[in-house]
This record gives C-alpha cells, sequence and structure tokens, in this order.
C-alpha cells in the first residue's frame, strides 16, 4: 500500500495571450510525494491511473489515463493529458483521483485549482460571440464583413445579406434579408428588415423603416 502525503496540481499552458503561436497544450502538470505505508520515500517506475471527477467522493470518473511514472526519493513530476487528451470543458469543479499499481485509489481526491480552468478561455464557444453579459452578445462578428455591437445589436445570428453594420442596443435588430446598412445608436433601423444601403445615426433613428 502507497500513499500519496503532498502534490500540486497546475495548467501548463504553451504560448501567450495574443501571439501567433499554435494552440497550447492541454495538460495538466502534477506534482507529488509518494511513500509507502511505513512511510519510507518510494523508488523506481510506478503505474498510475488519474481520473477526474466533479465528486470529491462517489460518481463516475468524466476522465481516465494510466501512465509509469518515474518516481526518485518520493518526488514525481507527471503530465495529465500526455496518453489521453483532455476533453473536458472545465467548467464546472473536478476532482482528482490517483491509483498507484493495484492499490485502492487514494483518498482524499484533490480539487484542481483555478489555473486549470484556464483551458475555458480557449473554448471554440467564444469564436461567435466574443463578448456577453446575462446571456446577452454583446459584440458579434460573423461572415460576410458583418459586425454587431450593443446588447441585442443585430439579427438571429446567420441572418441578414451581409455588409451590415450595427453599434447600439436593438440596433438592426429585426434583419432578415437586409444588407449594406449601418446603424448607429439604440433601436437605430430596428424595425429594418428587408431594406438595403441605409445609413441611420442616433437614438431611434429610421426605426420605423422596413423595406
Amino acid at each position: 500500500m502507497k500513499r500519496l502525503i503532498s502534490l500540486l496540481v497546475a495548467a501548463t499552458l504553451g504560448g501567450m495571450p495574443g501571439t501567433t503561436t499554435a494552440a497550447p497544450p492541454a495538460l495538466l502538470n502534477y506534482q507529488g510525494n509518494l511513500t509507502n505505508a511505513a512511510g519510507t520515500p518510494v523508488n523506481g517506475s510506478v503505474s498510475m491511473t488519474l481520473r477526474l471527477y466533479t465528486s470529491a467522493s462517489g460518481g463516475a470518473p468524466l476522465y481516465a489515463e494510466t501512465q509509469n511514472v518515474t518516481v526518485a526519493s518520493g518526488q514525481f513530476n507527471v503530465q495529465i493529458g500526455a496518453v489521453t487528451s483532455l476533453g473536458l470543458p472545465f467548467d464546472v469543479p473536478y476532482f482528482l483521483g490517483v491509483t498507484i499499481g493495484s492499490d485502492p485509489e487514494m483518498t482524499p481526491r484533490q480539487p484542481l485549482t483555478s489555473s486549470a480552468y484556464s483551458f475555458r478561455a480557449g473554448n471554440a464557444d467564444a469564436a461567435r460571440s466574443l463578448l456577453s453579459a446575462g446571456g446577452a452578445s454583446l459584440v458579434r462578428a460573423e461572415a460576410g464583413a458583418t459586425l454587431f455591437v450593443g446588447e441585442n445589436a443585430g439579427p438571429v445570428a446567420g441572418t441578414g445579406g451581409g455588409n451590415n453594420t450595427a453599434t447600439g442596443s436593438g440596433a438592426l435588430g429585426g434583419l432578415t434579408t437586409g444588407f449594406a446598412n449601418s446603424a448607429f445608436g439604440a433601436n437605430t433601423l430596428l424595425a429594418n428588415t428587408q431594406g438595403v444601403h441605409n445609413t441611420a445615426l442616433g437614438f431611434l433613428a429610421l426605426t420605423a423603416n422596413t423595406i
């Protein structure tokens, strides 16, 4: 029977925000101190199974991988995700369970620290809605040189004929197939559905215009 007497779990991310380097590796750096039941530091290679759960006890793991880990004077370092890719969204708390060889899983499970949740920042769900608050999209860029800025600015994603720009709450909110419209101000061109080549500037400007 072996025991883990200390550990550190932290995210290892390559690249820096704003650079054009390749996507950072989704790896968790995990360090610990492993002893036997008598408290003697372990030396050699051990089979280590690492599992991630959403609860501190019980439940089924959402992720698991097994690695052969080198331990020297009890000290080891392993990167979770090196064998099996980490595909979790990291949008809820996770707990790490560790099993050495055929021993039972060690207790207690270790909660992941906040650094692991930086993975969430790279998820693709941020591609369309660049910024949001309270469930409402504040900035949305779409194909066809289209940009909407403001709460509920622009129509439902994917509608509109392209080359539209709206800045302000509700601006161009009713657009369906209209294109090449520019609306600046709250609720400008709000009722515009199919109209094209319109420019509205100021609060409620051209708000009743439709086609």
